[in-house]
């Protein structure tokens, strides 16, 4: 799956590259935003005018009618890369909230907004930790853990320096994500103790970790 910035969505035969079907995104600013995921059946997007779309992967019709966020509105947009857990979907936007939709009927079951305004319109990336209930996010000048369970509701939120959009990774207890300052950060993830930063030369990307 793919798409090209003429707002229409592909899926491409592995085998041998030739076009399964194309789908041109309803709405306006439809332009693709994010990686796509998959599960089961359907395939979610998020796009450049705030909205998260669910297409049958089989033939690229709509499963439900693209959900909306505030950030269209807003005049700030991009959506992570939706996460999938338990029926339920999770994403973020640049307006700076997280998302959770019922997979089945794409309604909004729970929106929670972290502080300040993402003024780049870029979506920070979201990490799903499923067997502690945890999402982790980053916001401006700060990341914070959300309890899915909780409607989103804060377990910890740390200070940090600049937007924290690089993703995240997790290890043996260990969180670990980037800003656009240039800073790599490491925190505790049940508490959100900072454990170290490291400047670096440029943004980093998402980071990896390796035993």
């Amino acid at each position: 799956f793919g798409a090209r910035d003429n707002k229409t969505f592909y899926a491409v035969n592995t085998a041998d590259g030739s076009l399964k079907w194309s789908k041109t995104l309803e709405g306006s600013e439809a332009f693709v935003s994010s990686s796509p995921t998959v599960s089961g059946s359907v395939v979610y997007v998020g796009a450049h005018n705030g909205s998260l779309y669910a297409l049958n992967t089989s033939d690229g019709s709509q499963v439900w009618t693209p959900y909306a966020t505030s950030a269209g509105s807003s005049g700030i947009y991009n959506l992570s890369t939706p996460i999938i857990e338990s029926g339920k979907i999770y994403f973020s936007y640049a307006n700076s909230a997280v998302v959770a939709l019922d997979q089945t009927t794409g309604s909004k079951l729970w929106e929670k907004a972290l502080a300040g305004s993402n003024s780049s319109a870029n979506a920070t990336k979201i990490l799903l930790d499923a067997p502690s209930s945890t999402l982790y996010a980053g916001g401006v000048d700060r990341v914070y853990a959300l309890d899915i369970t909780q409607n989103g509701n804060f377990k910890w939120s740390q200070a940090a320096s600049g937007v924290l959009e690089s993703g995240f990774a997790l290890w043996q207890g260990i969180l670990v994500g980037g800003s656009r300052n240039n800073i790599v950060y490491a925190w505790n993830a049940t508490s959100g103790t900072e454990l170290w930063q490291y400047s670096v030369k440029g943004q980093p990307g998402t980071p990896f970790l390796w035993e």
